[in-house]
């Protein structure tokens, strides 16, 4: 069984955790924003103790006063009934009007739907008290009323100064239970209740009138001698002896935005951690090659060289600069370039960042659970639940953070615009809470699509529980809060779930199928082919095609030799990039093979195109046309069996500032394969062979430039790569190191096949068992430094660059 995945897998872990050891301070100031935020809702849950109250009772109010309102003369209502063909209804609502005593004009409507009409289009100024809807089908208009009555109020709210200040301008009669569960007697300085106001605003007082009417209506005389000397009053129903605690209301308000606030940091690091490995060293070296080669063309237009010669000037320096800018690999794609799994470098970052986001939901739970100040914050709730609401949380942020960086190449963009939608996000949270008891089921599991919306949900649910003195536990995750919702907890779990697999679902599909500027894009459809997730090549070259064919014959290219294995072929490969609508052409019909036991130099100027036959060579970009095949496989196709063989030294060091040189060589020792037992060997042979063993120990980030040169070539020569791409492997270096690195290389050129380039024209004629010359994306010669010298004279490089540099 292939366990070279769980080695990758586990030198990734290795790897992340060694860099975070290594920043402590980051993560001392991740800890403390949790540490802060905690402390504060500790003493907030301190100084809010719980205040022991007695039963509350509440005294009795007359039922026959008339609401305010209706006393005051300036205005005349209406008492509707319905409907109006009926007599019985008009007579009832007549002695109605005659019991409440009150400025009121009585109006009739066939239908509700007439009544409603009324309403909303022809009244305009005529208030309307209320509307007695009889719900009888009668016959005629003498038709008795039945003994059985069923009839129901409309009434129209007539809200006070206050009322429009608190916002209660309805009656919410689509709720049986208050949104948020109260804690004691609702409206406890009111007698009568408060809002919304079934004293105040005359509803019971209609509501009997009509029942004593509809009384009289049937037994006149009895029923009128019951109520000549009674006297009806109403009265609040007691509350018992309860503890109150105002505490959550407070926590339901402060702790959803809090919960972001200590994770923000941690999310913040991800972005930064993922997209700067993208970005390691773009920026820095941007600017000095542009200056290069700009400074010639300013000077053609300062001594006043003919515009047309300028243009192929101007075209030179973009296609030079098209050259160089592919240098600057990835991190994240040279870990990629040289065998790492992809699936396996996600997965080590997820670890990773689950693990930090773990450190502070435990620091939560303790916080939540224990009893630091006299009460705990939550005291019914199970903290195993609370503790898996809190990791299905932080596995959609994780995911979201994925997500995000897939769309950015730049950390500082990646950090700013990632955060604002991190925070944006969660803002909209506060439209759902208020517009809650209006949303449907569908729409509330809508809104959970953001991440912090359903963590923000999910926490006022358990605040509520919390107030109910119920808590969220195992057993009622299938309970809503009041009986008439029908959201409940496990909705809220269910649908972070979902969160982190579709951010992590369209995360996997962007990155492969947009990966970028850089990287080879995978087709729409790659998900469907076989050999995706098989990890099996769908193009290795057939028997008959692996006959080499010679490159183009002319006095300028050396016979191919017919003893020795292709590594590498090129076959008329071309590739073009647009510029402010001009086409440049980096490579042009390149058709070159390179074989294994021998170094291969590519020589050329600045913008010959050298560059970007090894980025195409290395998947870093997809060539326009032509076909590139390494060890048999297609890149194009097979990209991954490529990498498995491959070595690479940049032009830029790509190395982790905070490893060592023996990390840096385990690291990728295990990426590459090399057994346990001889990963030390290994080791030790090439950093004895380089002359960098007492550097073993020491940071990246302290070694010279030359030595830093040299790790980079240990790397791409580690593990027994088959194919080795160094792209001016010994810049930087003084002379005595360039010539050390050269007898280096000549010793290990054994059963590899290596492609170097140079601007060196010693280092080509010491390495160079073939030496091929690119200028301006052709390929002009090609052979041994013998036949070279043969075909231009003793000193054919400077000749040739001399007769190609115009």
């Amino acid at each position: 069984m292939d366990l070279s995945w769980l080695n990758q897998f586990a030198v990734l872990l290795w790897k992340n955790f060694i860099l975070k050891k290594r920043k402590v301070v980051s993560l001392t100031v991740e800890i403390s924003l949790t540490f802060l935020f905690s402390a504060l809702i500790l003493l907030h849950r301190r100084d809010l103790a719980k205040d022991y109250r007695n039963a509350t009772l509440f005294n009795p109010l007359p039922l026959k006063e008339l609401p305010g309102f209706l006393t005051d003369r300036k205005h005349e209502y209406i008492l509707v009934y319905v409907p109006s063909e009926s007599d019985v209804a008009k007579n009832i609502t007549e002695m109605v009007k005659n019991d409440l005593n009150a400025r009121l004009k009585v109006r009739g409507f066939s239908s509700e739907e007439d009544f409603e009409r009324y309403i909303m289009f022809v009244n305009k100024t005529t208030r309307v008290l209320a509307a007695i809807i009889f719900d009888h089908d009668f016959q005629n208009s003498n038709e008795r009323l039945p003994l059985k009555v069923k009839y129901h109020l409309r009434f129209s709210r007539f809200s006070s100064p206050s009322d429009k200040l608190n916002g209660n301008r309805g009656w919410n009669t689509g709720l049986l239970f208050p949104v948020v569960p109260s804690q004691g007697p609702r409206n406890l300085a009111q007698t009568d209740g408060g809002y919304p106001g079934y004293y105040k605003g005359g509803f019971l007082l209609v509501q009997h009138a009509v029942d004593k009417a509809i009384m009289i209506y049937h037994n006149d005389r009895a029923a009128e001698m019951l109520f000549e000397n009674l006297t009806i009053f109403v009265r609040r129903f007691p509350y018992p002896a309860h503890y109150s605690d105002m505490f959550m209301r407070t926590f339901a308000a402060i702790f959803p935005l809090a919960v972001i606030l200590i994770f923000s940091l941690t999310e913040l690091t991800l972005l930064r951690t993922i997209v700067m490995e993208k970005e390691n060293r773009l920026k820095e070296s941007f600017p000095f090659y542009m200056i290069d080669y700009m400074i010639p063309v300013c000077f053609f237009l300062f001594v006043g060289i003919k515009s047309d010669t300028v243009f192929k000037c101007i075209l030179k320096t973009v296609n030079c600069f098209h050259d160089t800018c592919f240098v600057f690999i990835l991190p994240q794609e040279y870990q990629l370039m040289i065998g790492l799994n992809n699936a396996m470098l996600w997965a080590s970052y997820f670890v990773t960042f689950f693990l930090m986001f773990l450190i502070i939901v435990c620091l939560m739970c303790v916080v939540l659970f224990v009893k630091i100040v006299p009460e705990t914050v939550l005291q019914y709730s199970d903290p195993s639940l609370i503790f898996v609401f809190f990791l299905c949380f932080i596995t959609a942020s994780i995911t979201f953070g994925f997500l995000i960086t897939t769309f950015f190449s730049k950390t500082t963009l990646a950090v700013s615009v990632g955060g604002f939608l991190y925070f944006f996000t969660f803002f909209p949270f506060s439209v759902v809470s208020i517009m809650y008891e209006q949303l449907n089921l569908t729409e509330k599991l809508v809104s959970c699509l953001s991440s912090n919306i359903a963590v923000a949900l999910g926490i006022d649910f358990i605040s509520k529980m919390e107030m109910k003195r119920r808590g969220v536990r195992w057993n009622n995750i299938l309970s809503p809060v009041n009986p008439d919702d029908n959201f409940v907890f496990a909705h809220i779990m269910g649908m972070l779930l979902f969160d982190a697999f579709l951010y992590g679902l369209l995360a996997w599909y962007i990155d492969a199928v947009f990966p970028g500027k850089y990287g080879v894009p995978k087709p729409w459809y790659f998900f469907m082919q076989k050999a995706y997730w098989l990890g099996k090549a769908t193009s290795i070259r057939k028997k008959e095609e692996s006959q080499v064919t010679n490159i183009t014959h002319n006095a300028y290219f050396e016979d191919e030799p017919v003893d020795l294995v292709a590594g590498i072929m090129i076959q008329h490969l071309y590739k073009e990039f647009t510029l402010q609508n001009t086409t440049v052409l980096a490579v042009q019909d390149l058709t070159l093979n390179m074989y294994e036991g021998q170094i291969t130099v590519l020589l050329g100027h600045n913008g010959a195109g050298k560059t970007t036959t090894l980025s195409i060579l290395t998947g870093f970009y997809r060539p326009t046309s032509g076909k590139v095949y390494i060890n048999g496989y297609d890149i194009s196709k097979d990209m991954l069996q490529v990498r498995k063989s491959l070595g690479l030294c940049p032009q830029d060091d790509i190395l982790f500032s905070d490893l060592t040189v023996s990390e840096h060589l385990y690291f990728y020792c295990v990426i590459k394969g090399v057994p346990p037992e001889i990963r030390l060997k290994e080791v030790n042979t090439m950093l004895t062979s380089f002359g960098l063993l007492e550097k073993r120990d020491a940071l990246s980030k302290s070694l010279s430039g030359g030595m830093k040169r040299k790790l980079s070539i240990i790397i791409a020569l580690i593990g027994g790569s088959k194919v080795v791409i160094l792209d001016e492997p010994t810049s930087g270096m003084d002379p005595v190191s360039r010539r050390f690195t050269w007898d280096v290389l000549q010793q290990h050129k054994q059963n590899r096949t290596i492609l170097l380039t140079t601007h060196h024209m010693d280092e080509a004629d010491f390495l160079g068992d073939r030496i091929a010359i690119m200028a301006k994306g052709y390929l002009k010669c090609c052979g041994s430094s013998i036949f070279l010298k043969k075909t231009y004279g003793l000193s054919p490089f400077d000749h040739f660059f001399f007769f190609l540099s115009f």
